[in-house]
């Protein structure tokens, strides 16, 4: 007698849920990593901006830029506490001076370098 049962057998059925599973986690490691860069490019946004406030407020005359050393301080945006430095830098053009200014995350990571130039008013 010819059977004429269709369907699958049982080892294709568990060839199948490997495959799907690997698929699942392939994609789970993949949400997980788009995760952690969406967070890192939001930090890093939000310490551009801080740093952009910083230079904008030497620009008009509101931050006073030492002639030595550093001033470090610090600001609130996004609830986060974002501390930064500022630091003058001598240039090759007598009226044109180039400030270094560092943001940091609460943790204390680098997360944000700028320069800034402007000219002094003498």
């Amino acid at each position: 007698m010819k059977s004429n049962t269709s369907g699958f057998t049982l080892l294709e059925v568990l060839v199948a849920l490997v495959i799907v599973t690997l698929v699942f986690m392939a994609c789970s490691l993949s949400l997980t990593q788009m995760t952690k860069n969406v967070h890192t490019l939001e930090e890093k946004t939000i310490a551009s901006i801080v740093a952009s406030n910083v230079v904008t407020e030497v620009r008009l005359g509101m931050l006073e830029v030492p002639s030595t050393g550093k001033i470090n301080d610090k600001t609130l945006m996004a609830k986060n506490s974002w501390y930064w430095s500022l630091e003058k830098v001598t240039t090759d053009q007598n009226k044109v001076t180039e400030i270094l200014v560092s943001v940091k995350n609460s943790k204390g990571n680098v997360v944000y370098n700028t320069k800034g130039y402007f000219s002094e008013k003498k």
